[in-house]
């Protein structure tokens, strides 16, 4: 659910965005009072209707499945979670989750609290909001307007509640209205992202074809898994070590008796040939 622009009675008047010309002018004291002027009003609006830990979660999962999707591809993706979007003339707005292609991610550490278009000199290509307790209509039907006036090419929505995703994607070269985006079996395809779109098992999931984006615990597992087998394997061709150099020295000891064995038997043949041949020697 985005944290935008249907304002509760209550809350602060959500401001609108110069131009972009007049943007790029202010200081940077000037920008940096209107972000605060937009992060109290949305921050006024979130705390009218707190999604809670699926909501979080399901955004969390579905960003980080991307960064290492993008990652593995050697692909650049930029994506802004809970991040304030400033487009000129418009009214700030704060995705779950968008993207813009072709930006690095600047990591968890960097400053950058809003997507400012005059400054990035391009807007978003993608919205994702997750609808669990929020305001269905805003998400469902309210952003379908918003965001395609935008310019924004894919819209997304994961309803948890009915664990079902819609998609709205821009037409090439139309009009800025959405339509929607056809569903194959129980996916949707996603044209910015290259993937597939779905809710199984209680989650929402991206496909690359038929394989699932795998999450991190899964990763987890997997690697558990496979060091398990890896330390089995080690163990057993331990095992396999300890029972050859056994083998071998058992082995060794026999051929060492045996070799003692067959020198006491020479020497006592040796010896019992002198005392024969003294006994067949003549007297004197």
């Amino acid at each position: 659910m985005s944290l935008a622009h249907a304002t509760p009675a209550a809350a602060i008047a959500i401001p609108h965005a110069p131009s972009a010309e007049v943007w790029l002018a202010w200081s940077p004291a000037q920008r940096e009072a209107f972000l605060e002027e937009a992060r109290a009003a949305l921050l006024a609006e979130a705390r009218v209707s707190p999604e809670g830990r699926p909501h979080q979660a399901a955004k969390a999962r579905a960003r980080d499945a991307l960064l290492r999707w993008f990652s593995t591809q050697g692909r650049h993706i930029y994506l802004g979670s809970e991040e304030m979007v400033i487009y000129p003339l418009g009214e700030a707005f704060c995705p779950d989750l968008f993207a813009v292609l072709d930006v690095p991610d600047p990591g968890p550490d960097a400053d950058r609290t809003a997507w400012v278009v005059a400054e990035e000199k391009r807007g978003v290509d993608l919205v994702l909001e997750v609808l669990y307790r929020g305001d269905r209509r805003k998400d469902l039907v309210d952003n379908v307007t918003f965001y395609a006036a935008l310019g924004i090419r894919e819209y997304f929505v994961y309803d948890i509640p009915r664990q079902a995703v819609y998609g709205w994607r821009l037409p090439e070269g139309g009009p800025r209205r959405y339509q929607s985006i056809p569903r194959e079996v129980d996916t949707l395809a996603s044209a910015v992202l290259g993937l597939e779109l779905t809710a199984a098992g209680g989650r929402l999931r991206f496909r690359a074809g038929s394989a699932e984006l795998p999450e991190v615990q899964e990763l987890l597992e997997r690697a558990n898994r496979l060091l398990d087998r890896q330390v089995s394997r080690a163990e057993a061709e331990g095992a396999r070590v300890e029972e050859a150099e056994r083998r071998a020295a058992e082995a060794e000891a026999r051929a060492a008796a045996e070799t003692e064995a067959r020198i006491a038997a020479e020497a006592r043949i040796a010896e019992l040939t002198a005392a024969l041949a003294a006994l067949r020697r003549p007297a004197d």
